[in-house]
């Protein structure tokens, strides 16, 4: 009988210390991912002929004059399982990573792709058919859909924590634009409204459902690109730079959802558990 219960406790041992290690060891591999990914996504841009970005521009510009009559049937990303969008430009795939998103107060690095599809959801963010591509001009409306799931990945989780004035910022090629969040709504999927362009002024927004887990409504974060010195930019650099600044245990870079403290206080609990019943067994 006690053989038994001692390899309960070891049993015990083991997965209490794999619940403490895991979502450290996940969340390491994912940011080693992510910046692999960015690093990837960069050298690409590198490599692109010259004109490429005025290419882009004179398409996206074609695409934004057709939206009109679209912007009031803006389709629901997450209302079709199984939808597989297009790419509104010719040198961007369906899967092609078109820009990067990088949300500091959630440290969150999102890549971004200009189709609507299951996979791509899975992966960061993709813009939603019928509003604009974002290329740096007034009275255009950019809006960004992510999947939020907080047993897995991050993506928008914790959309509720940005509050106004905190800054978004989107890396198209080697350009960086720099977005402030102004306001947040909570609607149903049919009020299309909240998609609609502000006249001259350019604005990037969130959607992600709410309230978790039911998902019955849509949450739009609105943010407005700020004026600034246009300038070359690289995300890599501008992330080590903001993490040296940062110390680990306040800046919002480390912030871990509710799901990592759960398996560390569930792993805790079992591996005190197994303890006891093995000093209990020994003597």
């Amino acid at each position: 009988m006690q053989r038994k219960i001692k390899i309960v406790a070891i049993v015990m041992m083991v997965v209490g210390l794999a619940l403490i290690g895991w979502p450290f060891i996940e969340t390491t591999a994912d940011n080693a991912l992510s910046k692999q990914r960015i690093g990837a996504y960069e050298d690409k841009v590198k490599a692109l002929p010259e004109g490429t970005w005025q290419e882009m521009l004179a398409e996206a510009r074609v695409y934004h004059q057709n939206l009109d009559s679209l912007r009031r049937s803006v389709m629901d990303p997450f209302g079709i399982e199984d939808y597989r969008g297009a790419s509104p430009l010719s040198a961007v795939g369906n899967h092609d990573i078109f820009a990067y998103l990088w949300i500091p107060k959630l440290g969150e690095r999102l890549p971004v792709y200009l189709s609507v599809n299951s996979k791509n959801l899975t992966q960061g963010v993709v813009l939603v058919e019928g509003t604009d591509i974002p290329i740096g001009e007034p009275g255009t409306h950019t809006v960004l859909a992510g999947r939020r799931n907080a047993l897995t990945r991050n993506w928008l989780t914790n959309i509720e924590k940005l509050t106004v004035g905190d800054q978004l910022y989107l890396y198209i090629l080697n350009k960086r634009i720099t977005y402030s969040v102004k306001e947040s709504a909570v609607f149903w999927p049919s009020e299309n409204d909240h998609y609609l362009p502000s006249p001259g002024s350019e604005q990037l927004s969130l959607l992600t459902t709410t309230p978790y887990p039911i998902n019955n409504q849509r949450r739009l974060v609105v943010a407005e690109k700020i004026q600034e010195k246009e300038r070359q930019a690289s995300i890599v650099r501008d992330m080590e730079r903001i993490e040296k600044e940062s110390s680990m245990a306040g800046s919002p870079l480390h912030q871990r959802n509710w799901s990592i403290g759960v398996s560390v206080l569930v792993g805790i609990a079992l591996t005190g558990l197994a303890l006891l019943l093995y000093r209990e067994i020994k003597q």
